[in-house]
């Protein structure tokens, strides 16, 4: 385990001064994926059962195969939430959270963008995408082709008779709830070198498949794996 995550040890200095992280060895990932999204959990067994202190839900933006859907630079995913545990904010586990997201995602050959249905928080913006950005660690996906009929790397919000990019169908985009500026980016992105988070990934997933030969009843350690996440996301997002 030490050895895998040496890699992400030199990731994260080569973009800010270095993180430290915890104890990984009883760190273990649930990954429940479906063919339109997928749900990271990140968690320790104790002696009261799991508990999850960082995940993220990743799902299907691009609605290229409906009449009148929002292509949004096909094929784009969006992270439409993420959490972690006040106790393990600070030491690396988010940028884990999005490092695996982005593996999953642009090996498959499609780009990632932020929440666009409900829109980022201020916090999610500040602490990850911009400066993800900012640091050049991401590269924009475009439409095909070239301006004005493609080559574009925004989506486009506007309604009918009032597109940035009349000519370019392949960026329209639903507008969020909370409108274009309540979203930490409005691009499809690829991570550079996202195949480092590969094996961490692996390592993650073969702890919680080790963990799920001794538990009594595997569907229901992973039903209160979603369950609590969902629960501490809400409670996180709500300030209660």
């Amino acid at each position: 385990m030490k050895v895998i995550f040496e890699n992400f040890k030199n990731f994260l200095s080569e973009v800010e001064k270095p993180t430290p992280l915890p104890e990984l060895g009883d760190v273990a990932l649930f990954h429940s994926p479906e063919p339109d999204n997928h749900e990271l959990i990140l968690y320790i067994m104790t002696q009261k059962g799991p508990f999850p202190f960082a995940a993220c839900g990743l799902d299907m933006l691009s609605e290229s195969g409906l009449k009148g859907g929002s292509p949004c630079i096909p094929e784009t995913w969006h992270m439409s939430w993420i959490y972690t545990h006040k106790k393990f904010r600070g030491i690396g586990w988010s940028k884990i959270l999005y490092g695996i997201s982005f593996n999953l995602i642009n090996k498959l050959g499609a780009g990632l963008t932020s929440d666009q249905w409900s829109g980022s928080s201020d916090k999610a913006k500040g602490r990850a995408w911009d400066k993800m950005i900012s640091r050049k660690q991401l590269t924009p996906r475009k439409t095909p082709g070239t301006p004005p009929t493609g080559g574009h790397s925004e989506f486009d919000y506007g309604t009918a008779g009032h597109k940035k990019t009349p000519l370019d169908p392949a960026d329209d985009c639903r507008e969020p709830a909370m409108g274009a500026s309540g979203t930490a980016t409005n691009s499809s992105w690829i991570m550079k070198n996202y195949t480092r988070f590969e094996p961490i990934y692996q390592s993650l997933v073969d702890n919680h498949e080790n963990l799920m030969t001794v538990v009594s009843d595997r569907d229901q350690v992973e039903s209160k794996l979603m369950n609590d996440a969902a629960y501490k996301f809400d409670d996180a997002y709500m300030g209660r």
